[in-house]
């Protein structure tokens, strides 16, 4: 009988420990679970803010483009902000060359409004991928056409340096 009860204490008190194993396994594993979960989220959160303050980057961005090309057209002649003074001192003609170089900033101001207003509302409302990458490469080609447009109207009017 001493025996009998001797075992049933040892099974009893490997039954806490595998009982306690269990729990602490579930434990750990739903600890990690909660952690994976806040990781998944922070990474998700991060990239939709890092392009949402692309996006208010890009619309301020935009904002200030337009204003200048608004001024550039009343005033005829380009801002510092797109040219350097130095290079507009050696300008041939400064009206032409604000003319001339005036929709390629209009286009590039209006696009990178839009853009930023996409990406800024991708925030709230969740956009399909295939839109976004459409938009960014819009927003590319027409960064591209006007650095083209300025710098080949800035070595026609300014000269090459």
């Amino acid at each position: 009988i001493k025996q009998i009860t001797k075992l049933k204490r040892r099974i009893s008190c490997l039954m806490r420990n595998i009982r306690g194993s269990f729990f602490l396994y579930q434990e750990r594993r739903v600890a990690i679970m909660k952690v994976n979960d806040k990781l998944e989220s922070r990474k998700y959160m991060n990239g939709t803010l890092t392009l949402a303050i692309f996006g208010i980057i890009l619309l301020g961005l935009g904002i200030t483009i337009l204003i200048h090309a608004i001024s550039m057209k009343k005033k005829e002649e380009v801002p510092d902000l797109f040219v350097n003074a130095v290079e507009m001192k050696n300008c041939k003609d400064n009206a032409g060359f604000a003319r001339e170089l005036f929709p390629a900033t209009l286009i590039f101001a209006l696009v990178c409004i839009a853009f930023g207003i996409e990406e800024f509302l991708n925030i709230f409302f969740s956009f399909p991928k295939i839109e976004t990458a459409i938009a960014l490469g819009i927003f590319i080609l027409s960064w591209g056409y006007f650095s083209a447009v300025l710098r080949k109207k800035r070595d026609k009017y300014c000269g090459k340096f």
